[in-house]
């Protein structure tokens, strides 16, 4: 009991708070306020699709033909031919009765004698030795070294006043006074102190090697060296010598023409044949034939309105408190999204035309499309045939050149001789020779131990003084008894002993050295080569050939040649022609494209413009809240659920206006009819018009979710007038009503 008393205690608590959290922010006094939970806001947006793609749909327009003449070849042309014989005429030629030549004389080689220089002796170079110079310095030498000398300072002393306790302190105790005695006390009467003994430096003599000649290089020349050798020079170039070969002569027999050949012409007249010639009489273009389009459907699936959420109010069991909106649930209802289809036609493929086959007869009237018509053709040319006339010779002697005339060439070979000349073995060079560094030895003093002092520790001095002190001390009562001094005399250091450091500085000598001013060197001295000359000779002007032509001799013979050769004349037969009729293609069969246009189709879709479900307060009309409905003074027609003219205007001015100022308010419409007619038919009436009202509303822009419908029938009158109570139509009129109210 005391478990589901504390239970209920809790819960009232936690209602309590709920309450005291869920109170309008900042309320105006005198306002009433509703709360509501804000709704899913949507927009209803309209999207053109294409349902059917635009293409191209294809026409055939047939060709058309015109009748056409035209010349045909009814015979062809040809050549009839007729020949001339050849004429001869009589003609003096020069033969040849001996070849010419050519007769050759011969040049001989001249010479000229020119000097020639030659290398008797190649270059070199000869090596002048530069020698090291050196000059005097002055180089200072330290004999002593530099090193401290110290003097002792003694330590200074004063006389100072030090005070010192004769008596100690004490106590005195007055019955039995304090007994003392006297001790000797050793005191210091000078401070202990050190005493610097001095060690001066010692010194020895020490030999010391210093450079007073630096170490250099001699340089020795080695000349370069030469060697006789012999070469082979030319004296005398190699040349040419021609000898002669004279010509040669032969007789021999040659057959010469006396007449020339000819020819002789026999003609051959041309035949001919008659064929059938076909040819084309009506020309009929191919047939087009139209491929249509092809098409495929498809099914498309968009969110007409996406998903949502709504929230439902539920009371829990067993609520402790009074006021069940404590115990009231929200629970997030989620609204799926709703879809729709629609059909779409797409293009798979485009029209398309192709040629059909024709057949040899016009397809219109059936006339043949071919025709003939005959012709005389050459079955053989004319022609001329030629003879040929053989030309006839005769026999002649003539000399002719047997082997011309030449010159064989001989070689005459270069003279040498022999000449001597020097040629380098090894070029000069140069040779260094190391000059060692002269040393001299020194004689100076170097510190053998340095300065340095010793401290002698000063013991302290003591005196021994008598004072007094307390043998036994005072009992009972303690009197103070001050203590007392004396004043003495002792020497204290004034200033320690201390030692002073003299720097003592180096000694030095100066001594003449020589140091190098520059290092040996060699200079190479350019020997130029040597020449030497002798005598040769060269070709002036080489052999030569000279040929003179030696004119070939003739002899007259006589001989008949063609005067006019033998011809055939060609004379053209002209061809015969015809006139025929036929019909010809004017304009082609063609295909002309007739776009048709796309189809499309509009969609509705509802999206989500922003989330609901936040509480909100909105501030109305007291009147409007506590659960209490508010009529509207709407008239309907007697059975009927229509709204008239009137009834629009008193929702617009009542309703409609409050809904658009509170876009989160949720009213409910409730309607009720009287108690004529049957009770179901009422009921479903009532049901009718409050739905009319809510549509009205949806009509206007206002959610459907905001609103509700409820019809009551005759449940709830305002009178007495129920079934089968007498009432006036003013007291049945007032139970027919439509009433609205204000859900939190």
């Amino acid at each position: 009991m005391k478990h589901n008393f504390t239970l209920l205690l809790s819960a009232v608590l936690i209602s309590m708070v709920g309450k005291a959290q869920e109170l309008p922010p900042n309320p105006t006094p005198g306002k009433c306020y509703v709360k509501c939970l804000t709704k899913d806001e949507y927009k209803t947006i309209s999207e053109t699709v294409e349902i059917a793609p635009s293409y191209k749909k294809l026409r055939v327009v047939p060709a058309t033909y015109k009748t056409v003449e035209e010349q045909v070849l009814v015979k062809e042309a040809s050549k009839r031919v007729s020949a001339t014989a050849a004429t001869f005429k009589t003609f003096t030629d020069k033969i040849i009765a001996r070849d010419a030549y050519k007769k050759m004389s011969s040049s001989a080689t001249t010479f000229k004698s020119v000097n020639e220089q030659y290398l008797a002796r190649e270059a070199g170079k000869k090596l002048s030795v530069i020698p090291e110079v050196y000059k005097s310095d002055k180089e200072n030498v330290v004999v002593k070294e530099a090193s401290k000398r110290m003097t002792l300072i003694p330590a200074t002393y004063k006389t100072a006043d030090e005070r010192v306790m004769t008596k100690e302190a004490s106590k005195k105790i007055v019955s039995i006074p304090a007994t003392y005695k006297t001790v000797e006390e050793r005191i210091m009467v000078k401070e202990a102190s050190r005493r610097n003994n001095y060690f001066p430096a010692t010194y020895k003599t020490v030999e010391e090697r210093i450079l007073v000649k630096e170490a250099g290089k001699r340089i020795t020349t080695i000349p370069a060296v030469y060697k006789t050798v012999d070469e082979r020079v030319l004296v005398k170039e190699a040349s040419k010598r021609m000898v002669l070969v004279p010509a040669t002569f032969k007789t021999v027999s040659e057959k010469i023409l006396v007449k020339e050949a000819a020819s002789r012409f026999t003609t051959t007249p041309a035949t001919f044949k008659t064929v059938t010639e076909s040819y084309q009489a009506r020309t009929v273009a191919g047939g087009l034939e139209v491929i249509p389009a092809t098409f495929g459907t498809e099914t498309v699936t968009y969110v007409s309105k996406q998903k949502s959420g709504r929230f439902e109010y539920k009371v829990l069991k067993d609520c402790p408190s009074a006021n069940k909106e404590d115990c009231m649930t929200a629970c997030y209802v989620e609204t799926p999204e709703q879809t729709e289809s629609y059909t779409v036609t797409k293009l798979l493929s485009g029209p398309t035309t192709r040629e059909t086959a024709t057949s040899n007869r016009n397809a219109a009237n059936g006339a043949p499309l071919n025709a003939t018509y005959k012709k005389v053709v050459t079955d053989s040319d004319a022609k001329a045939n030629e003879v040929e006339i053989p030309a006839e010779y005769g026999m002649v002697k003539r000399q002719v050149v047997a082997t011309p005339a030449r010159f064989v060439e001989e070689n005459i070979p270069a003279e040498y001789s022999i000449v001597k000349k020097q040629v380098l073995v090894s070029p000069a060079k140069s040779q260094e020779t190391i000059v060692p560094a002269v040393y001299t030895t020194v004689k100076r003093q170097v510190v053998n131990t340095p300065a340095r002092t010793e401290e002698i520790e000063i013991p302290a001095e003591y005196s021994v003084v008598k004072k007094v002190v307390v043998a036994t001390p005072a009992r009972s009562e303690e009197v103070e008894i001050p203590a007392e001094y004396a004043v003495i005399k002792k020497q204290v250091v004034n200033t320690p002993a201390s030692v002073q450091v003299i720097d003592i500085p180096e000694e030095t000598a100066t001594i003449n050295t020589q140091v190098l001013a520059s290092a040996a060197k060699t200079e190479e001295i350019s020997i130029p080569e040597e020449y030497a000359s002798y005598k040769k000779l060269v070709v002036d002007s080489p052999a030569a050939i000279n040929e003179v032509e030696v004119p070939a001799e003739y002899m007259d013979t006589k001989k008949l040649v063609v005067d006019s050769p033998a011809s055939s004349n060609e004379i053209d037969v002209p061809a015969e022609y015809a006139t025929i009729k036929k019909t010809v293609i004017d304009s082609p069969a063609s295909t002309v494209e007739e776009v048709v246009p796309a189809v499309s189709k509009t969609i509705t879709k509802t999206e989500l413009v922003k989330k609901g479900g936040i509480t909100v307060w909105e501030q109305i009309d007291c009147s409007l809240v506590g659960g209490s409905s508010n009529v509207l003074p709407i008239l309907y027609e007697s059975a009927s659920a229509r709204l008239t003219a009137g009834s629009v205007g008193v929702i617009d001015r009542n309703l409609l206006k409050l809904m658009n100022e509170k876009p989160n308010l949720r009213v409910e419409i409730m309607s009720h009819t009287d108690s004529k007619g049957n009770d179901d038919y009422n009921m479903s009436l009532s049901q009718q018009r409050a739905q009319s009202v809510v549509n009205y509303l949806v009509s206007k822009g206002i959610s459907r979710d905001r609103l509700s419908a409820k019809g009551f029938g005759e449940t709830r009158l305002k009178n007495k007038c129920e079934n089968g109570v007498n009432c006036t139509d003013n007291q049945h009129q007032a139970n027919r009503r439509t009433e609205f109210r204000v859900l939190e």
